[in-house]
């Protein structure tokens, strides 16, 4: 990391009083000020540190220090990666994801310019969808006027890349940005996430397949009934592998990745809950 990016503050330590076995134990506190966010999700920045004692003759001899001397940063930007869907621990745990499935799997960074628009933009829409109870009570939505809402309110977001119903694959897909594949969903029957990734990722991974991307997205609106109350929003945005064609998924190069989405419908009032 180039100098001029970041600033260090001191980390001195008062001269320590040895114990029977002639070790020190100290504690410091310092930070570190970053002046930008990264280029780029892939690597790491590393921030080791290492031990020395300042001699009577004012040199410096090193001395190996005991625990934990390093940690790995990752530092972003809101104006590089604009995760803001006004709810930072919505915005921080969709970068905790994108981060994890780049830093596992190095090619998924061709599909970032897209990426990092789309989801965004998704996660506001959960959000948006969630604290407006827009689904409330509604158990007959279909699929057609729930594209019709999603397609409205992403265009409001991304503009007119936002697409319709392309072919795809030898199907028609229901959205598509920049390259990007979206697959709407409603389910009535089992609202359970692992069921739900289960259920419709197959066929979204089918569709960015043959683009040469690994990553897809799956949007549900979930119709069940709801016997419990909705809980953190952030268990409606998922990060999942997705079984593929051909062998051991494992063992690939380019293992295929599917982002879920939930949308909670057919809601009831919160005081309903207190009865």
């Amino acid at each position: 990391c180039p100098p001029e990016e970041y600033s260090l503050s001191d980390f001195v330590l008062d001269r320590p009083i040895s114990n029977e076995d002639s070790q020190f134990e100290g504690k410091l506190k310092g930070n570190i000020s970053f002046k930008s966010g990264q280029s780029s999700l892939l690597e790491d920045i590393v921030f080791a540190v290492h031990g020395a004692f300042e001699t009577d003759q004012g040199t410096l001899k090193e001395v190996p220090l005991i625990g934990h001397d390093e940690l790995r940063l990752k530092v972003t930007s809101e104006s590089m990666y604009p995760m803001v869907s006004g709810n930072r621990p919505v915005d921080r745990h969709l970068m905790e994801l994108i981060s994890n499935v780049v830093s596992h799997y190095p090619a998924v960074q061709d599909e970032l310019p897209e990426l990092l628009e789309l989801l965004p933009a998704l996660s506001r829409l959960v959000a948006v969808y969630a604290q407006g109870a827009i689904y409330k009570r509604a158990s007959n939505v279909s699929e057609s006027d729930f594209q019709s809402d999603v397609v409205r309110d992403l265009r409001l977001q991304l503009g007119q890349d936002v697409q319709e119903h392309p072919s795809q694959a030898g199907g028609i897909t229901d959205i598509r940005y920049k390259g990007a594949i979206v697959e709407l969903k409603v389910e009535r029957e089992n609202g359970d996430r692992a069921h739900l990734a289960q259920k419709y990722t197959s066929q979204v991974t089918q569709y960015a397949g043959v683009e040469a991307r690994q990553v897809s997205v799956l949007l549900v609106l979930d119709l069940t009934p709801k016997g419990k109350p909705s809980g953190d929003i952030r268990n409606d945005i998922i990060l999942t592998d997705v079984e593929t064609h051909g062998g051991d998924d494992l063992t690939r190069k380019y293992p295929s990745k599917a982002f879920i989405f939930v949308v909670n419908g057919n809601t009831k009032s919160p005081s309903v809950y207190s009865n």
